[in-house]
C-alpha cells in the first residue's frame, strides 16, 4: 500500500512500555499491510517479542553511537521491531551487521525494511519513524465534526 505524501512534523515518539510499543507497531503492520480495519491482536507472551535494533547496553558492539546518542534513540518507535522472540535472544546487542539477517527472515515488512539498511543511526530512526507516522495518520484517523 502507498503512503500517501503527508507532511508530518518533526516529532520524537518514545514508548517506554513494550506492550504498547507491540500494539503500535502491529497496528501500523496491519495499516501498511492494507486491513481497513487493524486491530490489536494481544500478545503478552514471548512468541512476538520488542526488540531495540539499537539496544539499551552499547557494550562494544557499536562503539560509532555515543552513549547519549543512544540513550536519546533507545527507547523510539522508529528504533522498535516486532521479531521472534527466539531470534531476539539470539541477537540481543550484537552489531547492527550481525542483526540484519535475523530481521531479513521477518514476515514484518517493517522490520524487513531495517535489513536493507547499511547502517543504523539518528538518520535512519528518524527517518524511518516519519514513513510510520504517515501510516499512524491512516491507523488512527481523527474525525472532527
Amino acid at each position: 500500500m502507498a503512503v500517501p505524501n503527508i507532511v508530518v512534523p518533526n516529532i520524537v515518539i518514545t514508548v517506554s512500555l513494550a506492550k504498547l510499543a507491540r500494539y503500535y507497531l502491529r497496528t501500523l503492520e496491519l495499516c501498511r499491510k492494507g486491513d481497513p480495519e487493524p486491530e490489536f491482536i494481544p500478545n503478552e507472551s514471548a512468541v512476538i517479542t520488542l526488540e531495540h535494533v539499537i539496544p539499551e547496553n552499547l557494550e562494544e558492539h557499536w562503539p560509532t553511537l555515543s552513549f547519549e546518542d543512544a540513550n536519546s534513540l533507545y527507547k523510539r518507535i522508529g528504533n522498535m521491531v516486532l521479531l521472534k522472540g527466539t531470534r531476539n535472544s539470539k541477537i540481543g546487542n550484537l552489531p547492527f551487521t550481525t542483526k540484519v539477517p535475523e530481521y531479513a527472515k521477518s514476515s514484518y515488512e517493517y522490520t524487513k525494511d531495517i535489513a536493507k539498511k547499511k547502517t543504523w543511526g539518528r538518520v535512519e530512526v528518524d527517518e524511518r519513524q516519519k514513513r510510520m507516522a504517515a501510516h499512524a495518520i491512516k491507523a488512527w484517523p481523527l474525525k472532527i465534526r
